[in-house]
């Protein structure tokens, strides 16, 4: 996002305005609300082009469509700049074609407080939190958000994150993490990467995800995003975590030689 302003519109999603909504409508087909007697807490959802990934994010924001989040903190990792802690948004409102989202600056300083925070300018020209905004001004139109990028591998900064902002948040907010899985790759190796990882996460397995991570068996763009939003989801006492939709961008190109993937969880209470 640049600074508020809209910036891979018609690039990763519609620009107009009612082309965009109809694709959010079919979108949100593809899945289905969780059941009353289930609480998600957090989503995993994917980055890419809506063309390749809409309809696997379609299912992660269809799981939350009956849900009235407080508040919305969107997590990932920024593509082009390195740095420790986080880098948080500085103006109060984000701008997609469809409408705004207020940004909760209140909490956004209550993170300033808790946490390590370096310049705003990594949110200029990123793509892994704004392409998650039209779904949620779809869904919750008056919905603030607080959008969170960090610039390093996981760590243990990023489990202590994710533990401490289950402190900080209310039971009815909603974390969503930003991520793709493997990249250019093969489709069987693809697959059998990612189904690796989706597995771990399936499993709670933090301490096996990390390894992984570490020993390059499988890679998410968005790792860090994905440790912390695990940890949050574990402080908060949410037991269960489902895979909602795996596909690779072969499903769109039918070029299977070099696909990346992406998945869609829901780690819910």
């Amino acid at each position: 996002m640049k600074m508020g302003n809209p910036n891979v519109a018609g690039l990763f999603y519609p620009a107009d305005p009612e082309e965009l909504q109809n694709f959010l409508v079919s979108a949100l087909k593809q899945g289905t609300p969780a059941p009353p007697d289930s609480l998600p807490v957090a989503l995993i959802v994917p980055h890419a082009g809506y063309i390749y990934s809409g309809f696997t994010a379609g299912h992660a924001f269809a799981r939350v469509q009956h849900c009235s989040p407080g508040r919305i903190v969107l997590l990932g990792v920024s593509h082009r700049y390195r740095f420790p802690g986080i880098s948080l948004y500085s103006i109060p409102e984000v701008r997609s074609p469809i409408g705004t989202s207020p940004v909760d600056i209140a909490f956004t300083r209550t993170l300033q407080q808790n946490f390590e925070c370096v310049s705003p300018e990594a949110h200029e020209a990123e793509h892994a939190l704004e392409v998650q905004i039209p779904f949620i001004q779809h869904l919750f139109k008056e919905t603030p958000v607080i959008p969170v990028l960090f610039g390093m591998p996981p760590s243990q900064f990023h489990l202590d994150f994710g533990k401490r902002l289950a402190q900080l948040l209310d039971e009815k907010d909603l974390v969503i993490a930003s991520t793709d899985f493997s990249h250019y790759l093969p489709l069987p190796e693809a697959e059998k990467r990612d189904r690796q990882a989706l597995s771990l996460i399936e499993q709670g397995d933090l301490p096996g995800l990390i390894h992984g991570l570490e020993k390059d068996d499988f890679s998410l763009c968005g790792a860090s995003a994905v440790v912390a939003a695990l940890a949050f989801s574990e402080t908060c006492g949410a037991e269960h975590r489902y895979i909602l939709d795996y596909s690779t961008s072969g499903d769109r190109t039918q070029n299977y030689e070099s696909v990346v993937g992406y998945g869609a969880v829901s780690l819910e209470r």
